[in-house]
């Protein structure tokens, strides 16, 4: 299970590198147009920008859903060790205990059945 959380992982940072990439390249390409080209040039800058603003709002996303894992790994591994700390005290602590109160019942008993 570790394998495919550190799989989706390196997923999204593949994911996030690609989209820097292609900010980098939608820029350079918006600056490397030139103005001679009429009204085409309008058209291919606008589809750029957009282009540009689609990817950023994707690059976001991604940030936030990395986040999100983030902090759903940090609460599942504090989930389990609120779990299992009380259960490896009871462990521990709790033998000598029960048998002081088992000695005590038993102890209990028998001045009972002296007393029928």
């Amino acid at each position: 299970m570790a394998e495919k959380s550190s799989n989706g992982n390196s997923n999204a940072t593949e994911l996030t590198e690609k989209i820097q990439k292609n900010l980098e390249y939608s820029r350079s390409i918006l600056n490397q147009i030139p103005p001679e080209l009429g009204k085409q040039t309008e058209e291919i800058k606008r589809l750029l920008a957009d282009n540009l603003n689609f990817s950023k709002r994707i690059y976001e996303g991604i940030r936030n859903i990395e986040n999100w894992i983030f902090w759903r790994k940090v609460f599942g591994t504090l989930k389990w060790i609120l779990i299992l700390i009380p259960l490896i005290l009871g462990v521990i602590y709790l033998p000598p205990v029960i048998k002081n109160l088992v000695n005590e019942y038993q102890s209990l008993i028998g001045l009972w059945r002296m007393k029928n």
